[in-house]
């Protein structure tokens, strides 16, 4: 399989150490080792990989324009 990005070698959260295959904005596999070309590869041997700590997406308009605040129940 081709991917786009290739991140070799990073450990993950749970201590595995793992390729992360990505196409497009979307991770597509996590496995030991892929095989397959990739457009960038990245060397993260050494390094924690892991999602985004800070997710900044958030909508203040319906706080705003309803003048009541609102908990949002997704969690973000």
């Amino acid at each position: 399989m081709a991917f786009d990005l290739i991140v070799r070698g990073g450990t993950l959260p749970d201590g595995r150490v793992a390729d992360i295959g990505i196409n497009g904005e979307t991770i597509t596999a996590i496995e030991p080792t892929l095989q397959g070309p990739a457009r960038t590869e990245v060397d993260a041997r050494g390094n924690l990989v892991s999602p985004p700590f800070v997710d900044p997406h958030f909508h203040m308009d319906a706080t705003l324009s309803y003048g009541i605040p609102r908990i949002n129940a997704s969690g973000t």
